[in-house]
C-alpha cells in the first residue's frame, strides 16, 4: 500500500495536521457560502469526505457567474493589492515550497504528471468536483483556453479570495528554475485579468527508490508577508495530498 509523507522545510508534517487544517477551512468556507446564500448548514453528522464533496458540488451548482458576483468586492480588493505588491516588488519573488514523497507506488513521473494534467484540464463535471474538493479554499478552477485556467481561491492566509489566470507552459516572469535532479515539471505564470504578472507555479516530480517525490512551488511578489507564504504551504499540502490520492485511485 502506498504511503504519502509531506515535508515543510525538511520536517515531516503529520497527515492528521493537514486534515485538521483542511477541516477548519472546510467549516469556514461552508459557513461563508451558506450565509451568502441564506441557507442553513445541514444538521446531523457527516464525514469530512462527504462535507468536502457537498461543498464542491454546491460551488458548481451556484455557477461560475454567481461565484464571481458573490465574491466581487473581495476579488477587486485582492487584485488591487496583488498588482501593487507585484509592481513594488520589481520582479522579486518569495517562494512557498513543500515536498511530498510517495512510497510503494509503481508509477513513473511522466505517468503521474499525465494523470495530474488530466484532472486539472478535463472538462467533465466529475473532474471539476475533484479540483474543488482538493482544498476548501478553491472557489473556481475553470478551463478558459488551451493550457489556461481561471482560478479563484484563497491563497495563503489572505483575508480575501484572489482571482487570476494560470497560463501553463508559459515561464514569462517566473523566477524559479527547474531543478536538474527532477524528471518532469508543471509550470505556469499567473496573471490578473488585465494581464499583469503576479506570480506562478513550478511543480516538479522525480523517481525515487520505490516511489516518487514532488517539489511543489508557488511564486508570490516579494512584498507578500512571510506568514502568508507559510500559510500557503498548508494550502499546498492539503490540495496535493488530495490530488495524489485521486491519481493513485485512478491507477489502482
Amino acid at each position: 500500500m502506498s504511503q504519502i509523507n509531506s515535508y515543510v522545510n525538511g520536517k515531516l508534517v503529520p497527515y492528521e495536521t493537514i486534515r485538521q487544517w483542511e477541516a477548519k477551512r472546510l467549516d469556514t468556507v461552508t459557513n461563508f457560502i451558506h450565509r451568502q446564500l441564506g441557507i442553513k448548514k445541514p444538521l446531523g453528522a457527516q464525514t469530512m469526505d462527504h462535507q468536502r464533496r457537498s461543498l464542491a458540488e454546491l460551488k458548481i451548482e451556484i455557477g461560475e457567474d454567481k461565484i464571481r458576483k458573490m465574491l466581487g468586492i473581495s476579488l477587486g480588493l485582492s487584485q488591487l493589492v496583488m498588482r501593487i505588491a507585484s509592481f513594488l516588488s520589481f520582479g522579486r519573488r518569495k517562494f512557498s515550497v513543500v515536498e511530498v514523497a510517495i512510497s510503494s507506488v509503481d508509477l513513473g513521473p511522466d505517468a503521474f504528471l499525465d494523470s495530474l494534467n488530466h484532472i486539472m484540464l478535463n472538462q467533465d463535471v466529475e473532474y471539476s468536483v475533484m479540483r474543488l474538493m482538493a482544498c476548501p479554499d478553491h472557489y473556481l478552477i475553470a478551463n478558459i483556453g488551451e493550457n489556461t485556467q481561471e482560478v479563484i481561491e484563497t491563497t495563503g492566509g489572505s483575508p480575501f479570495p484572489t482571482q487570476f489566470n494560470i497560463h501553463y507552459d508559459d515561464s514569462t516572469g517566473l523566477r524559479s528554475q527547474k531543478d536538474p535532479t527532477y524528471d518532469v515539471q508543471l509550470f505556469g505564470v499567473a496573471r490578473t485579468k488585465s494581464g499583469a504578472v503576479i506570480g506562478g507555479v513550478r511543480h516538479q516530480i522525480r523517481k525515487e527508490s520505490d516511489g516518487l517525490r514532488l517539489r511543489l512551488l508557488v511564486e508570490f511578489p516579494a512584498l507578500i508577508p512571510g506568514w502568508m507564504i507559510r500559510q500557503h504551504q498548508k494550502h499546498l499540502l492539503c490540495e496535493f495530498n488530495n490530488w495524489i490520492r485521486d491519481v493513485l485511485e485512478m491507477h489502482s
